[in-house]
Formats: structure tokens, sequence, C-alpha cells
């Protein structure tokens, strides 16, 4: 089966938890300033808008899978940014070579001194919307590769990942000059979440 993570998006009207939590309580907090941001695989996300808005540096919002209300977003980014997101994305991709991959190509667009945020359903957020689906008489089938089939008419999947999870990705993903960062706090059970920069 060929899945289809674009249709698990979903539309926002505020900024992420996770990319709130990163602006305040990594950037504003330690007065740390970017002069550009890309949200890679912002599906309908504002997290970009909203970046803009606290912080007036350009950004942008990237998607291979442009969807319609947000005409534009397919089009690949052309230069590096000080900051790259990757906000609810890796969970929804079935296999660790796939999620190592978006890894990659997303690494690309962080400038050297620049910074990786990645953040994800969390492997107890999973397992928690596993149970509640269940419940309601909606089995998840578990593939090979530990995801789970969220919605087989959707060709969806969930995978739980955790912080550490997202360091050893990045640990075997191409670009081997990423250093993690240890933050103090963490926005929630529910997130796996990571911060890199590009040394």
């Amino acid at each position: 089966m060929k899945f289809e993570p674009h249709k698990t998006a979903i539309a926002r009207n505020k900024w992420t938890k996770p990319g709130r939590w990163l602006y305040e309580n990594y950037f504003q907090k330690n007065n740390k300033s970017i002069d550009s941001m890309l949200d890679f695989g912002a599906g309908k996300s504002i997290d970009s808008d909203c970046w803009a808005e606290k912080t007036g540096a350009f950004t942008q919002a990237y998607d291979q899978f442009e969807q319609p209300q947000f005409p534009g977003r397919g089009i690949k980014p052309t230069r590096q940014f000080d900051l790259v997101t990757i906000i609810f994305v890796l969970n929804v991709i079935s296999t660790e070579n796939e999620r190592v991959e978006v890894l990659n190509d997303a690494m690309q667009y962080v400038k050297s001194n620049g910074y990786l945020f990645v953040a994800t359903r969390s492997r107890r957020e999973i397992e928690r919307a596993r149970m509640r689906s269940e419940k309601k008489g909606n089995k998840w089938e578990q593939l090979p590769s530990g995801a789970y089939i969220s919605c087989g008419r959707k060709k969806t999947v969930q995978f739980g990942i955790d912080d550490g999870d997202l360091e050893q990705l990045v640990s075997i993903s191409n670009c081997h000059n990423f250093k993690h960062i240890n933050l103090e706090k963490h926005p929630g059970s529910e997130i796996g979440c990571a911060l890199f920069q590009n040394l």
C-alpha cells in the first residue's frame, strides 16, 4: 500500500504547540534572534506567519504535497535559513529510511550555525490514540516497520517518536555536523522534540 501522509494535515488558525514553545522557551528566553525561518512539511500550518509576526524574520512554508488552501507551498526553497522546523511530519511516515530521507532533504536548508527543530507525536501519545480508536471499533493494523495504519481509507499511518529517537535519526543522516542542543524544558509528554545546530 502506498501511504499518503499529507492526508493527516490539520488546518490550524494558530501556532502549533511545539513551534510556539520553541520560540518562547529557547529563542525568546535566550534572547536569540533569527532573520529567516523555513517550516518544512508545513501542511496546513500557519507557523511561518507566526514566526514572521513575532521575529520580523523572512519566512517560508514548504510542503511537497501542496494543500489547495495554501497555493505556492509546493515550490522548493532556493536559499538557506537560520531556522528550519519539521513539525508533526516524521510521525506520519511509515519507515525509518523515509524519515531519514526527509531529514536529509530538510537539513540542506539550514545555514551554517543555523538551527533544526524537529517535533513529533510521542510514543505515549500514539499509544493513547491507538487505544482510543480501538475503543471506537477501529483497530489499527501494525506494519512490520512498527508504524500503525491509522486510517485504511485515507491510507495514513502514525508512528510514535520520542526525543531520543530523533537524536538517533539525525545521527544516521547524511549531515554529521549537526550538534544536539539540550533543552531545559519540554513542551509536553504528547510531543517528542529535539533541537540541533549546524556547526
